[in-house]
Protein backbone atom coordinates (compact mmCIF):
# COMPACT_ATOMS: atom_id res chain seq x y z
CA UNK A 1 0.00 0.00 0.00
CA UNK A 2 2.60 1.99 0.98
CA UNK A 3 4.17 1.31 -2.88
CA UNK A 4 1.51 2.63 -4.29
CA UNK A 5 1.26 5.86 -2.79
CA UNK A 6 4.16 6.26 -2.91
CA UNK A 7 4.07 5.97 -7.09
CA UNK A 8 0.98 7.67 -6.82
CA UNK A 9 2.77 10.80 -6.11
CA UNK A 10 5.72 10.17 -8.89
CA UNK A 11 4.52 12.51 -12.42
CA UNK A 12 6.49 13.22 -15.91
CA UNK A 13 7.70 14.00 -19.53
CA UNK A 14 8.28 16.70 -22.40
CA UNK A 15 6.03 19.24 -20.05
CA UNK A 16 4.34 22.30 -20.90
CA UNK A 17 2.83 24.07 -18.05
CA UNK A 18 1.04 27.23 -18.77
CA UNK A 19 0.30 29.93 -16.06
CA UNK A 20 -1.90 32.43 -14.92
CA UNK A 21 -1.12 35.50 -12.54
CA UNK A 22 -2.72 35.93 -9.05
CA UNK A 23 -2.26 39.03 -8.62
CA UNK A 24 -2.07 42.21 -11.43
CA UNK A 25 1.47 43.25 -9.62
CA UNK A 26 3.83 41.63 -11.65
CA UNK A 27 7.06 42.38 -9.33
CA UNK A 28 5.31 39.96 -6.91
CA UNK A 29 5.47 36.98 -9.36
CA UNK A 30 2.45 35.05 -7.90
CA UNK A 31 1.51 32.41 -10.01
CA UNK A 32 -0.96 29.24 -9.88
CA UNK A 33 -0.90 26.68 -12.47
CA UNK A 34 -3.81 26.95 -14.96
CA UNK A 35 -3.56 24.42 -17.26
CA UNK A 36 -0.93 21.12 -17.64
CA UNK A 37 0.11 18.93 -20.73
CA UNK A 38 2.66 17.04 -21.75
CA UNK A 39 3.93 13.27 -23.91
CA UNK A 40 3.62 10.40 -22.03
CA UNK A 41 6.85 8.17 -21.64
CA UNK A 42 5.67 5.09 -22.48
CA UNK A 43 6.49 1.58 -24.86
CA UNK A 44 2.76 1.40 -27.12
CA UNK A 45 -0.21 3.58 -27.63
CA UNK A 46 -2.02 5.01 -25.21
CA UNK A 47 -4.73 6.62 -27.81
CA UNK A 48 -8.62 6.12 -27.55
CA UNK A 49 -8.28 6.87 -23.50
CA UNK A 50 -8.43 9.49 -21.21
CA UNK A 51 -6.63 11.37 -18.25
CA UNK A 52 -8.57 12.34 -15.81
CA UNK A 53 -7.27 14.68 -12.86
CA UNK A 54 -8.84 14.47 -8.99
CA UNK A 55 -8.68 16.18 -6.57
CA UNK A 56 -8.44 13.93 -3.68
CA UNK A 57 -9.05 14.45 -0.15
CA UNK A 58 -6.70 12.18 1.93
CA UNK A 59 -9.36 9.76 4.60
CA UNK A 60 -7.31 7.18 7.29
CA UNK A 61 -8.68 3.93 8.25
CA UNK A 62 -9.32 2.50 4.56
CA UNK A 63 -12.61 4.60 4.33
CA UNK A 64 -13.18 5.54 0.78
CA UNK A 65 -11.44 8.84 -0.60
CA UNK A 66 -13.61 11.81 -1.44
CA UNK A 67 -12.65 13.19 -4.45
CA UNK A 68 -13.19 16.01 -7.27
CA UNK A 69 -13.04 15.60 -11.18
CA UNK A 70 -10.69 19.23 -11.61
CA UNK A 71 -10.03 18.14 -15.72
CA UNK A 72 -10.18 15.26 -18.41
CA UNK A 73 -7.99 14.85 -21.66
CA UNK A 74 -8.36 12.22 -24.65
CA UNK A 75 -5.16 10.74 -25.36
CA UNK A 76 -3.94 11.75 -28.91
CA UNK A 77 -0.48 10.40 -30.12
CA UNK A 78 0.25 9.74 -26.34
CA UNK A 79 -0.03 13.68 -25.61
CA UNK A 80 -2.38 14.85 -23.38
CA UNK A 81 -3.81 18.38 -21.87
CA UNK A 82 -5.61 19.19 -19.11
CA UNK A 83 -7.33 23.14 -18.13
CA UNK A 84 -7.43 23.23 -14.27
CA UNK A 85 -10.48 24.22 -12.61
CA UNK A 86 -10.56 25.19 -8.67
CA UNK A 87 -11.73 22.16 -6.42
CA UNK A 88 -14.66 21.54 -4.69
CA UNK A 89 -14.68 22.63 -0.84
CA UNK A 90 -15.49 18.94 0.07
CA UNK A 91 -11.81 18.61 -0.79
CA UNK A 92 -10.19 21.01 0.97
CA UNK A 93 -8.85 20.08 4.50
CA UNK A 94 -6.88 22.18 6.81
CA UNK A 95 -3.05 21.57 5.33
CA UNK A 96 -1.48 21.49 8.96
CA UNK A 97 -2.97 18.03 9.30
CA UNK A 98 -0.53 16.39 7.00
CA UNK A 99 2.63 18.67 7.88
CA UNK A 100 5.11 16.87 10.37
CA UNK A 101 6.66 18.70 13.70
CA UNK A 102 8.46 21.37 13.61
CA UNK A 103 7.30 22.33 10.50
CA UNK A 104 6.13 26.22 10.37
CA UNK A 105 3.05 27.07 8.43
CA UNK A 106 2.49 31.06 8.40
CA UNK A 107 -1.42 30.68 8.11
CA UNK A 108 -2.52 27.82 9.84
CA UNK A 109 -6.14 28.40 8.33
CA UNK A 110 -4.48 27.12 4.95
CA UNK A 111 -6.47 24.58 3.80
CA UNK A 112 -5.80 22.24 -0.25
CA UNK A 113 -5.58 19.57 -2.08
CA UNK A 114 -3.46 17.28 -3.88
CA UNK A 115 -3.75 16.42 -7.56
CA UNK A 116 -4.04 12.86 -8.98
CA UNK A 117 -3.90 11.95 -12.71
CA UNK A 118 -5.54 8.32 -14.00
CA UNK A 119 -5.90 6.88 -16.98
CA UNK A 120 -9.58 5.52 -17.49
CA UNK A 121 -10.88 3.38 -20.83
CA UNK A 122 -14.50 4.11 -20.39
CA UNK A 123 -15.19 2.73 -16.96
CA UNK A 124 -12.17 0.86 -16.07
CA UNK A 125 -9.39 2.44 -14.21
CA UNK A 126 -6.06 1.28 -16.36
CA UNK A 127 -3.39 3.44 -14.17
CA UNK A 128 -1.79 6.50 -12.67
CA UNK A 129 0.58 9.39 -14.90
CA UNK A 130 3.09 10.03 -12.40
CA UNK A 131 6.11 12.16 -12.87
CA UNK A 132 9.40 12.33 -11.95
CA UNK A 133 13.23 12.53 -13.64
CA UNK A 134 13.51 8.52 -13.17
CA UNK A 135 10.68 5.80 -14.60
CA UNK A 136 9.18 5.07 -11.74
CA UNK A 137 8.29 1.07 -13.25
CA UNK A 138 11.83 0.04 -12.73
CA UNK A 139 12.60 2.86 -9.64
CA UNK A 140 13.96 0.06 -7.12
CA UNK A 141 15.55 -2.29 -9.76
CA UNK A 142 18.96 -2.05 -8.04
CA UNK A 143 18.01 -3.07 -4.33
CA UNK A 144 18.75 -6.67 -5.16
CA UNK A 145 21.74 -5.94 -6.30
CA UNK A 146 25.03 -7.38 -3.74
CA UNK A 147 27.35 -4.21 -3.73
CA UNK A 148 25.27 -1.08 -3.00
CA UNK A 149 26.49 -0.28 0.40
CA UNK A 150 27.17 3.86 0.59
CA UNK A 151 25.57 4.11 -2.88
CA UNK A 152 23.70 7.13 -3.03
CA UNK A 153 20.42 7.66 -4.78
CA UNK A 154 19.14 11.16 -6.21
CA UNK A 155 15.55 11.58 -7.60
CA UNK A 156 12.67 14.07 -7.98
CA UNK A 157 9.28 13.53 -7.67
CA UNK A 158 6.66 16.40 -8.75
CA UNK A 159 3.50 16.58 -6.97
CA UNK A 160 0.76 19.42 -7.86
CA UNK A 161 -1.02 20.73 -5.00
CA UNK A 162 -4.00 23.47 -4.50
CA UNK A 163 -4.29 25.84 -1.80
CA UNK A 164 -6.98 28.11 -1.01
CA UNK A 165 -4.38 31.29 -0.01
CA UNK A 166 -1.18 32.15 -0.16
CA UNK A 167 1.16 30.54 2.72
CA UNK A 168 4.51 29.91 3.27
CA UNK A 169 5.89 26.53 4.53
CA UNK A 170 9.31 26.15 6.17
CA UNK A 171 11.28 24.78 8.33
CA UNK A 172 13.63 20.80 8.96
CA UNK A 173 11.70 17.40 10.64
CA UNK A 174 12.41 14.50 11.35
CA UNK A 175 10.36 11.37 10.68
CA UNK A 176 9.12 10.31 14.16
CA UNK A 177 8.59 6.84 13.18
CA UNK A 178 12.15 6.91 11.08
CA UNK A 179 14.88 8.61 12.82
CA UNK A 180 16.87 8.26 9.70
CA UNK A 181 14.42 10.11 7.57
CA UNK A 182 14.84 14.09 7.28
CA UNK A 183 11.85 16.70 5.43
CA UNK A 184 13.28 19.71 4.83
CA UNK A 185 10.60 22.07 3.39
CA UNK A 186 10.67 25.97 1.48
CA UNK A 187 7.32 26.19 -0.13
CA UNK A 188 5.47 29.37 -0.87
CA UNK A 189 2.53 28.72 -2.22
CA UNK A 190 -0.02 29.99 -3.90
CA UNK A 191 -3.93 30.58 -4.07
CA UNK A 192 -4.64 28.39 -6.74
CA UNK A 193 -2.58 24.82 -8.23
CA UNK A 194 0.90 24.62 -7.23
CA UNK A 195 4.11 22.91 -8.37
CA UNK A 196 5.86 21.00 -5.33
CA UNK A 197 9.47 19.65 -6.21
CA UNK A 198 10.32 16.45 -4.15
CA UNK A 199 14.14 16.40 -4.24
CA UNK A 200 15.04 13.22 -2.50
CA UNK A 201 17.94 11.90 -1.64
CA UNK A 202 18.41 7.98 -0.38
CA UNK A 203 21.46 6.47 0.89
CA UNK A 204 21.78 2.76 1.70
CA UNK A 205 24.49 2.63 4.45
CA UNK A 206 24.51 -1.15 5.06
CA UNK A 207 22.95 -4.39 4.02
CA UNK A 208 22.92 -7.63 6.52
CA UNK A 209 21.69 -11.18 5.44
CA UNK A 210 19.70 -12.98 8.34
CA UNK A 211 18.92 -16.38 7.19
CA UNK A 212 16.56 -15.44 3.54
CA UNK A 213 16.22 -11.77 4.86
CA UNK A 214 17.72 -9.13 3.12
CA UNK A 215 18.19 -6.08 5.99
CA UNK A 216 18.74 -2.57 4.42
CA UNK A 217 20.25 0.38 6.28
CA UNK A 218 19.67 3.61 4.55
CA UNK A 219 18.89 7.42 5.17
CA UNK A 220 16.22 9.73 3.59
CA UNK A 221 16.71 13.36 3.16
CA UNK A 222 13.80 14.89 1.26
CA UNK A 223 13.85 18.74 0.57
CA UNK A 224 10.18 20.14 -0.68
CA UNK A 225 10.46 23.23 -2.76
CA UNK A 226 7.91 24.97 -4.50
CA UNK A 227 7.89 26.09 -8.31
CA UNK A 228 7.21 28.12 -11.07
CA UNK A 229 7.48 25.10 -13.68
CA UNK A 230 8.41 21.53 -14.05
CA UNK A 231 11.90 20.38 -13.86
CA UNK A 232 13.01 19.33 -17.57
CA UNK A 233 14.75 16.42 -16.62
CA UNK A 234 11.05 15.00 -15.05
CA UNK A 235 9.28 13.16 -17.81
CA UNK A 236 5.39 11.78 -17.94
CA UNK A 237 5.42 7.63 -16.74
CA UNK A 238 2.64 5.78 -16.88
CA UNK A 239 2.11 3.53 -14.13
CA UNK A 240 -0.23 0.11 -15.27
CA UNK A 241 -2.25 -1.37 -12.40
CA UNK A 242 -1.20 -4.80 -12.86
CA UNK A 243 2.43 -3.51 -11.80
CA UNK A 244 0.94 -2.00 -8.68
CA UNK A 245 1.17 -4.83 -6.14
Amino acid sequence: MKRKLFLNLLVASVIMVSFQSCEKDDDLKQKSISKIEGIINFEGSLDENSVYAYAVKVVKNNEVPVMDLIGESKIRNNKFSISLKTPADKVLENITTEIPKGITVSDEKTRGTALFLWIKKENEHLGTLTCSNKNPNIFNKDEDNDDIKNKTNNFNIISLLYSDREVKIFGTSKDEKNKKATQKYDLTLHKGWNILNLHIKRKVEKQEQEGSTRITTETFVTKITSSTSIPKNCHWYFIDNKNDN
